[in-house]
């Protein structure tokens, strides 16, 4: 699956970096690859982002 999905690291970290250096004005924001999608775009996962949060807040901790 990833094989055929998956992207090399340097190809993937493209638009983080981007984002990381130019960041977006909203204070949340979600992307799928590069593009920027709404919080009500069916993309978009609440529970995956909340339990994004859990576990980042465990890992800077």
């Amino acid at each position: 699956m990833l094989k055929r999905h998956g992207r090399p690291v340097r190809e993937g970290i493209e638009p983080i970096v981007a984002v990381i250096d130019h960041p977006p004005t909203e204070p949340l924001s979600a992307f799928r690859r590069d593009q920027p999608i709404g919080l009500y775009h069916p993309f978009f996962d609440r529970a995956a982002a909340d339990r994004l949060h859990v576990l980042t807040l465990e890992v800077v901790r």
